[in-house]
């Protein structure tokens, strides 16, 4: 017994002198920079929807980026109650260490998992089996209308799983979920099977494209479910039109997911489905959509959310903006908390342009005068940047962009410029999709390849006074 206790007061003098990225006072908001996650892969057992705690299995494929002798996760106590730890299926030693709180029922723990010194480029399986509790507010997993539900954004994803949580850190995610019959699970990615067990179900969801933890998603309840397919062809011109899905190219599942018997049912329906065709328009404006479905959820829920494949709706009206983030955010995603502007900017500009092809009216708004910063430290809650300012004066700072080169050409060439600039923006995706975009980086691209763009469509402008206009623009918005 006293070389078991003396056992555990050692590893937790060593866990907490050994270098603990994750508890540094910048974080808990950045990603543990020793690790690379490649994989969660999550077995769920759901008894009840009227349970308060729940028996899960993660198994997480990473590559340690330096030498070390501790792995850590972001894993908040309270809720992640780890029963055992392996790595490469040998039992590992492990200790949560405390954090620093914040005001958003945050406390920062940290899973610290004890290892032999492990090599820099070392591949590693490591697998928790815990119990998940449920949690009486809207963060982790929770329970509202008759179903269980997830919420990861911006840092929750701590509270059902130990994770490296952050932007930064995409991987890929699959879940088998088990659930009485009668229930339906779903999640990110598409349904690779059903398997079935006397009484039970087991759901077999795969994302097979990186997305960032505060995307992760799953939902277990009775769910009345909507499907059709969006099918399109791409010839070159930029609209929304769908087409019989026998003549199409692209084809992509649309599901949603409805409270049953809810009378404004068939309303949210025709809603989502009237937005949907917008995926045919980012797909034609900036590249094919590359998730496995377009999955909605119509749920209370502190806001809507974008989570990748599988979006919940807070209200139907914000469908259009969530499927913009599968481009900007999703896909191209932000590397830290202090570019939250990049998503939410973006996404709002995107918005804009697709309701103005739609009405003839662009909806953002970029009139956005706010004196607060649009780039901030990496070091920020995001939390207390959660307000109109990356949405809306990110999207101006955009258009203000747009408007600077525009004020380079002649009148008659304002149209090419109009088209130049959306080339600028697809060329901006398709060069850090499935990759993150800082706001350094974005200017820098900016400054490299405007003019050329605007050139090679017959746009002439001076590249010197166009790289004098975005250095103006530039230190005006973002004082870079």
């Amino acid at each position: 017994m006293f070389r078991k206790i003396f056992a555990q007061i050692l590893f937790f003098f060593v866990a907490i002198t050994l270098k603990a990225n994750v508890l540094d006072n910048v974080l808990p908001y950045l990603a543990n920079s020793e690790i690379d996650v490649e994989s969660y892969d999550f077995s769920i057992d759901i008894p009840s929807v009227d349970a308060n705690e729940f028996p899960v299995r993660a198994k997480i494929k990473l590559t340690t980026n330096n030498p070390t002798e501790q792995i850590e996760f972001h894993a908040e106590s309270k809720f992640v109650q780890v029963d055992t730890v392996k790595i490469n299926d040998a039992s590992a030693k492990f200790l949560f260490l405390k954090g620093i709180p914040n005001q958003w029922d945050l406390n920062g723990d940290v899973l610290a998992i004890r290892t032999k010194k492990i090599p820099a480029g070392q591949s590693l399986t490591i697998t928790i089996d815990y119990t998940l509790k449920i949690n009486d507010k809207m963060a982790g997993l929770f329970r509202t209308q008759q179903k269980l539900i997830t919420l990861s954004w911006p840092y929750y994803a701590r509270f059902w799983f130990p994770s490296n949580d952050s932007p930064l850190d995409a991987a890929t995610v699959s879940y088998a979920i088990t659930t009485p019959k009668g229930l339906t699970a779903v999640a990110n990615g598409e349904l690779k099977e059903i398997t079935e067990q006397s009484n039970k179900k087991t759901y077999h969801w795969a994302q097979g494209k990186p997305t960032t933890t505060y995307n992760f998603i799953f939902s277990v309840g009775t769910y009345q479910i909507y499907k059709e397919q969006i099918c399109f062809n791409f010839d070159g011109k930029i609209d929304d039109e769908r087409i019989d899905c026998a003549q199409a190219k692209y084809k992509f599942p649309l599901e949603i997911y409805l409270e049953p018997g809810n009378p404004e049912n068939r309303s949210a329906i025709e809603t989502i489905r009237s937005g949907a065709s917008s995926l045919i328009y980012f797909s034609k404006l900036f590249g094919i959509y590359e998730f496995e479905k377009l999955g909605f959820i119509i749920s209370a829920y502190p806001f809507s959310m974008e989570s990748t494949s599988l979006i919940v709706l807070e209200r139907p009206g914000a469908t259009v903006h969530e499927i913009a983030h599968h481009w900007w955010g999703n896909n191209v995603h932000i590397p830290h908390w202090g570019d939250f502007w990049i998503s939410e900017g973006f996404t709002t500009y995107v918005t804009g342009l697709y309701n103005e092809y739609k009405s003839g009216k662009n909806t953002s708004c970029l009139d956005h005068k706010s004196a607060e910063k649009l780039n901030n430290p990496p070091t920020i809650d995001p939390r207390d940047i959660f307000n109109q300012v990356p949405y809306c004066k990110g999207a101006a700072s955009i258009h203000a962009l747009r408007l600077e080169l525009e004020s380079l050409v002649l009148k008659e060439n304002k149209e090419a410029a109009t088209k130049s600039f959306l080339n600028l923006l697809a060329n901006l995706y398709k060069t850090h999709k499935s990759r993150s975009l800082s706001t350094e980086e974005f200017i820098k691209f900016v400054h490299a390849n405007a003019a050329k763009i605007y050139v090679d469509a017959g746009v002439p402008i001076d590249p010197d006074i166009a790289s004098h206009s975005i250095r103006a623009w530039s230190q005006k918005w973002y004082g870079l």
